[in-house]
């Protein structure tokens, strides 16, 4: 374990909190996109999208989004598409 206090780069559990927030603030200036329903896991820079969004179009849009976020590597894109209830 590493003594507290101790400098780390910006690697572990609290840069990737901080990195996940900063893709979250990024999604929600996109009022179109409803960011609750999307989760994302931020490992050392990498980022990985879930969930759904509402529209095909919206699932580049958002990689897109969070690859334009400092600090990320890269973006694993495993966004579906929800069907609008009662199906067309």
């Amino acid at each position: 374990a590493m003594a507290p206090g101790s400098a780390v780069p910006a690697t572990g559990r609290k840069a990737d909190r901080a990195l996940r927030r900063k893709v979250y603030a990024a999604i929600g200036k996109h009022k179109e996109i409803s960011a609750g329903d999307i989760s994302i896991i931020a490992k050392d820079g990498a980022v990985t999208l879930h969930g759904t969004v509402t529209d095909a179009s919206q699932v580049g849009a958002v990689a897109e989004i969070a690859r334009g976020v400092d600090g990320v590597t890269s973006v694993t894109n495993k966004l579906t598409v929800r069907k609008p209830l009662g199906g067309m």
